[in-house]
């Protein structure tokens, strides 16, 4: 059987964006019929009070380790997310998703990935239009492999971060850039067949830079991408629907 790995790492999605895209949305309603609920941090300064968006996101990680057989490890993912202002200065996340996956150094297996976490955002000092937030946030994603083999795969991680914010407003519509310190933990493991214990791989860096944006169109439409620089640039897009809050 095989025990080979990727040079470019453990998790490599495969499969076309729009492909990925239906597989999510399905799943993710299967999930809100079923009432199971996934949670994960945006990376994003506090939203208005009472602010709920309801939306689809691309991310892609891309670490450096110092351990196992590889030296470097990629995977990309397209989820469901919510994102909810609960209080005036606090606003809770969640993202969620699941689909079929091929690892071309595993071609016996076959994967089902899936994605989910927990994060808070933390308005913590604000003078218009400058304000500073705090965000933490964990995440998992797991590769299940359902043939006789066994490769299971997992990355998990939490990422602190720092960041100053500022608002604008350009044509009635809102605008927020932010930047900051990051500070994250990973740690990926890869299962080999015939071994209950799975192979370990931890980062070589754990400070990195964050920056990013989002903008809110007609009190409705909501946009946000940022870029995590850590090893090589990783990053989120994502739009979604906004219902209530203020501007």
């Amino acid at each position: 059987p095989p025990e080979r790995y990727s040079s470019q790492g453990c998790h490599i999605a495969a499969g076309g964006a729009m492909k990925r895209v239906l597989r999510v949305v399905v799943a993710g309603a299967l999930m809100l019929v079923h009432a199971h609920v996934l949670h994960a941090q945006i990376v994003s300064p506090a939203i208005e009070r009472r602010a709920i968006e309801l939306g689809l996101a691309y991310k892609w990680f891309d670490r450096d380790v110092q351990s196992g057989p590889v030296d470097e490890l990629k995977w990309e993912v397209a989820t469901l997310y919510a994102r909810y202002g609960a209080f005036d200065r606090v606003t809770l996340s969640a993202e969620g998703g699941t689909w079929d996956v091929s690892h071309p150094d595993f071609p016996l297996s076959y994967f089902r990935r899936y994605t989910m976490g927990g994060g808070v955002a933390v308005r913590a000092l604000e003078r218009s239009p400058w304000e500073v937030a705090l965000t933490a946030h964990y995440q998992t994603v797991f590769d299940n492999d359902a043939s006789v083999w066994n490769f299971d795969k997992r990355t998990r991680g939490w990422n602190v971060d720092a960041l100053l914010a500022r608002r604008f407003s350009v044509r009635n519509q809102y605008l927020r850039a932010w930047a900051g310190p990051a500070y994250v933990d990973d740690r990926a493991e890869n299962s080999l067949w015939g071994s209950s214990e799975p192979v370990v791989h931890e980062p070589e860096s754990h400070w990195g830079l964050v920056a990013g944006g989002e903008m809110v169109l007609w009190n409705h439409v909501s946009g946000l991408a940022y870029v995590l620089f850590l090893d090589h640039p990783q990053g989120r897009m994502g739009i979604a629907w906004r219902i209530g809050g203020e501007q």
